[in-house]
């Protein structure tokens, strides 16, 4: 079963472009609706640099998150099983909220053996 989450991610994009024109462009992020399958989780644990960075966004005026976040949102890193690799992503909420979408802690598992 695919759990829907929102994922904030960096353009990559425009630091792209900027390193081609030979600027200094702070980083910039996007949202996007994302779709995984709980059973390819590796680890969830609170991402509490991105959060700072956006506290000290809205401290600043230099907004490098998209419009109507705000400064007080909490944000989780997942790691999932991709083959013989990991892979890494920051959602929207905190760590309770996504253990509650993933349905993580709130029963019980059987686990094969």
């Amino acid at each position: 079963m695919l759990i829907n989450l929102i994922e904030i991610y960096e353009d990559s994009r425009v630091i792209k472009e900027a390193k081609s024109l030979g600027r200094q462009i702070s980083k910039q992020y996007l949202l996007r609706e994302i779709s995984i399958n709980p059973a390819h989780l590796i680890s969830i644990r609170e991402e509490l640099s991105l959060a700072k960075s956006l506290i000290e966004s809205h401290a600043t005026g230099k907004y490098s998150f998209p419009a109507g976040l705000d400064h007080r949102q909490k944000f989780t890193k997942l790691c999932l099983q991709r083959g013989n690799f990991g892979w890494d992503l920051i959602v929207i909420g905190d760590l309770n909220q996504v253990r509650e979408k993933l349905n993580i802690g709130s029963r019980k598992a059987l686990l094969n053996g």
